[in-house]
């Protein structure tokens, strides 16, 4: 049997066929065809050809080294992974997240979820695993004017991201709902990575918190998104929920909706 030792990638291509041009493994082009061997070989035949350039190799010792060659670079990729793993499960969030899967499993509609409280003043949702505290970035036109704020987020797939805010501004500074959504909005459109940003808004109410549910799509990196994000004020408190996930993630959007109808503001026992 006669091979053609690939320049890219050393794979060892059998010579089969007179039309053989490109490696099998990795697809680059060999150093040798027939069909431009033979114009410069008048007479020359195939098998001429295959003597000529190919390097003639035991069928069985080939195939069994490149077997053997894929097996340990299988080998090697699954200890690389499984290490990485290990290394990324006890190195905190962000790093883990390389490793969530794509689209929201619908495993998560069937498994318990927990109500919550987040930050001290009565806003309170259900979710499929507890968010944990995080820090944001304030928008400059309120950060002397608040006096408390909790964050938290949860990312339970690649796609699906939930975030939730709880505030206390200083007395006398009334948030409202119109405006807090206008500023995370605009927050969102000035991102570089943001495109194609567009949105509906319909108002709401809970707990005589009033409030705005704002529902929209954006491009991310060219990755289509879709969000739910609603936002509450009474008097000086602000509470909000964000969810995010992809266009083609069904269950992302069973658990926003699911999110969004457990939201509850116990203003009356929190809030100061």
């Amino acid at each position: 049997m006669y091979y053609i030792e690939c320049s890219h990638c050393g794979f060892l291509n059998l010579i089969k066929t007179e039309y053989l041009t490109f490696c099998e493994r990795c697809g680059k082009k060999l150093p040798h065809n027939f069909v431009e061997w033979s114009p410069h070989h008048p007479g020359k035949t195939f098998a001429d050809f295959k003597k000529a350039t190919g390097e003639r190799i035991a069928e069985e010792p080939a195939n069994s080294r490149n077997k053997w060659s894929f097996i340990k670079i299988a080998w090697i990729m699954i200890l690389i992974i499984a290490c990485t793993a290990i290394y990324f499960y006890f190195s905190g969030n962000e790093l883990k997240q390389l490793l969530l899967p794509g689209n929201t499993s619908e495993k998560i509609l069937a498994k318990e979820w927990n109500r919550n409280t987040y930050g001290r003043f009565g806003l309170s949702i259900e979710t499929p695993g507890k968010p944990e505290e995080t820090e944001i970035e304030v928008p400059v036109k309120y950060r002397q004017h608040l006096k408390e704020t909790a964050a938290f987020m949860l990312q339970p797939s690649r796609s699906l991201q939930i975030k939730v805010v709880s505030s206390l501004f200083n007395e006398g500074v009334g948030i409202k709902p119109d405006g807090a959504a206008a500023t995370v909005l605009n927050e969102l459109i000035n991102q570089p990575s943001i495109t194609n940003v567009e949105f509906t808004r319909s108002p709401v109410s809970n707990n005589k918190a009033i409030g705005v549910l704002v529902e929209g799509f954006y491009h991310d990196n060219g990755v289509f998104m879709r969000f739910q994000y609603a936002v509450y004020t009474r008097k000086s408190n602000m509470w909000s929920v964000w969810v995010s996930y992809r266009d083609t993630d069904n269950t992302g959007r069973k658990v926003a909706e699911r999110i969004m109808n457990s939201l509850q503001i116990n203003y009356f026992i929190k809030a100061i």
